[in-house]
């Protein structure tokens, strides 16, 4: 299979990555931009020994039951692969991959998945969206989304995903950033030279009553004094239009990575904290830390995770990666005692102020990495995982066998970590219950909370 050659494939599957599952003779290959049921033009861009990489040229045959894309951008962004596919299929394929991840990495031979809980909203359901500068040789600056396999940046007229004002403050952000002259970063070179990198809103759901509350994450790279008065420009701009934007934030990074991550503040204009509600509880969140972005669907999972806890009044439940307090804060008023652990000490803080806000004074927080803060607690019985996409560090894994806490709540975002280290704590947990949430329609992510139970316990009872 020569690179640089076009192929006509017939598309078989999805991978968990969302890329088109093809064959050509005996050679399995990934193809960006196909979904299951076309038939496809593909041209191949990387050879390794088992497979072969591609990029979809041309869509010679739709699926059968393939519906029109709702998007503007759907043919060139790479952020909705499945919207051409009915929101059943998309259901059926999430699951699949789940279950088949399970199977092939996490060495379960009938993995107890329950089927699916769908997002109850399928369009605007994102509170947060992260959008990248790039150079145009006709306007200077590009802020958009990524194109479709690659990492060039596409201006974004219209998102599906998100609240209609929030087009308006991208375009008006775009707008204040081609006024300077100052270039973007390119991501895709990695330059040093540019300034402009990203972009960030978040959005969440206004409380009944009260007027929207916006805020506004600028990232770019370490600036003049004159380029960090142009960003103060646009963020008071912002903040004086009439899209409801509540605080602007200006961040610099200076790594050389395509991380939508600030690693100094520079400015804070308004406020720079936002209330989500999740659980009929409220929860302050900063603007540079996690929170799910689909409130409605998070919901759903934490309402799984508090039925599925089975806490005692007496038990100590560890709620490791805890970000703000969410979703431990809607299973601690079932335990006695519960201890979070984030590594960002600003999290920390807010988690502290959700807690008493809550009136859950059982709970203590603490900042650092998680795998040096464990040995520091009590026993726990029961644990509430939420790793980032990487999953439990091998020390962690080791550390939650030896800690051999009755059951292991296990929310995940990425089937194949999730899998990984449901063989790892195979050595002393049996997985009992899969439980899939649809946080992210029109793509092939899906979240899930397993549970695990250890194995000697189930027995002595």
């Amino acid at each position: 299979m020569p690179l640089e050659h076009d192929y006509e494939l017939e598309v078989q599957a999805l991978s968990p990555d969302g890329r088109a599952v093809c064959r050509q003779g005996d050679r399995v290959v990934f193809v960006e931009g196909g979904l299951p049921g076309q038939r496809i033009r593909a041209r191949l861009i990387r050879r390794k020994k088992r497979f072969a990489e591609g990029i979809r040229t041309a869509l010679l045959a739709p699926a059968a039951d393939a519906v029109s894309p709702a998007c503007p951008h759907a043919d060139v962004c790479g952020g909705c692969p499945l919207q051409e596919m009915p929101y059943e299929r998309q259901l059926y394929w999430k699951e699949r991959i789940l279950r088949d991840a399970l199977v092939r990495i996490g060495r379960q031979s009938a993995p107890p998945v329950a089927p699916i809980l769908p997002s109850p909203s399928l369009w605007e359901y994102r509170n947060k969206m992260e959008f990248a500068f790039a150079p145009d040789p006709r306007e200077g600056v590009r802020l958009g989304l990524r194109r479709r396999g690659s990492r060039a940046v596409t201006d974004v007229t219209g998102c599906r995903l998100l609240p209609a004002p929030a087009m308006d403050i991208l375009a008006q952000a775009r707008i204040l950033a081609r006024a300077t002259g100052f270039p973007a970063w390119n991501a895709e070179t990695r330059d040093d030279g540019g300034f402009w990198r990203f972009l960030v809103l978040r959005l969440p759901a206004p409380t009944p009553g009260t007027p929207p509350r916006r805020l506004v994450q600028c990232i770019t790279s370490r600036g003049t004094e004159e380029q960090r008065r142009a960003v103060a420009r646009m963020g008071q701009a912002l903040l004086d239009g009439p899209w409801g934007v509540a605080g602007f934030v200006h961040d610099e990074r200076n790594s050389r990575d395509a991380l939508a991550t600030g690693e100094r503040t520079l400015l804070r204009l308004g406020r720079d904290t936002l209330t989500e509600t999740l659980g009929g509880r409220r929860f302050i969140v900063p603007h540079n830390a996690f929170f799910q972005i689909n409130t409605p669907a998070a919901e759903l999972l934490c309402a799984e995770a508090a039925d599925k806890a089975e806490l005692r009044r007496a038990d100590c439940l560890w709620d490791l990666y805890c970000g703000v307090g969410a979703p431990g804060l809607c299973l601690a008023e079932q335990a006695g005692r519960v201890f979070g652990l984030e590594s960002t000490p600003e999290a920390v803080d807010l988690a502290r102020c959700n807690a008493k806000a809550a009136g859950q004074h059982h709970c203590r927080y603490m900042a650092g990495d998680v795998r040096s803060l464990l040995p520091r607690l009590p026993s726990p019985d029961v644990v509430l995982a939420d790793p980032p996409r990487a999953g439990l560090h091998p020390d962690v894994v080791r550390a939650l066998l030896l800690a051999r806490p009755r059951r292991i709540l296990y929310i995940s975002c990425n089937p194949a970590t999730l899998a990984r280290d449901v063989a790892l704590l195979s050595a002393g947990y049996a997985l009992r219950h899969v439980q899939p949430v649809d946080f992210f329609p029109h793509t092939p992510h899906v979240e899930s909370l397993c549970i695990l139970d250890n194995v000697s316990a189930a027995n002595a009872a």
